[in-house]
């Protein structure tokens, strides 16, 4: 991720914050401003996934990388637009969600977030 650590986390939190903008307070234009700037951040991922492998690209999502995946998936629920879930997918921290998906399956939550283990 040499584009984007330590930019990332400064890139989420402003991003957040005109989410916020955009469903708390109704601000016009806080919502365009977002999805142009989680656009172009994107953009910027794949091409950089592409660049220096999928290896590099995974190895990078195991530093802060600001909770992208997080914020990817927030604007897929506010613009009621799932494919914003594949900018999610794509800095899904494995490191994390890895192992939390095999610990629900070894406890027979099946990761349903239900308990029941």
């Amino acid at each position: 991720l040499r584009w984007c650590s330590p930019a990332c986390s400064s890139l989420a939190q402003v991003l957040t914050g005109l989410l916020t903008q955009h469903e708390a307070l109704g601000t016009a234009g806080a919502l365009p401003l977002a999805l142009g700037m989680a656009e172009y951040v994107f953009a910027r991922a794949v091409a950089s996934r592409a660049a220096h492998g999928e290896a590099h690209w995974a190895e990078g999502l195991n530093y802060e990388v600001g909770a992208l995946s997080e914020l990817y998936a927030a604007l897929a629920r506010a613009t009621r637009n799932a494919s914003w879930l594949t900018a999610a997918a794509l800095f899904d921290r494995r490191c994390f969600t890895g192992p939390l998906a095999l610990a629900a399956t070894l406890h027979g939550t099946g990761g349903g977030g239900g308990g029941g283990g």
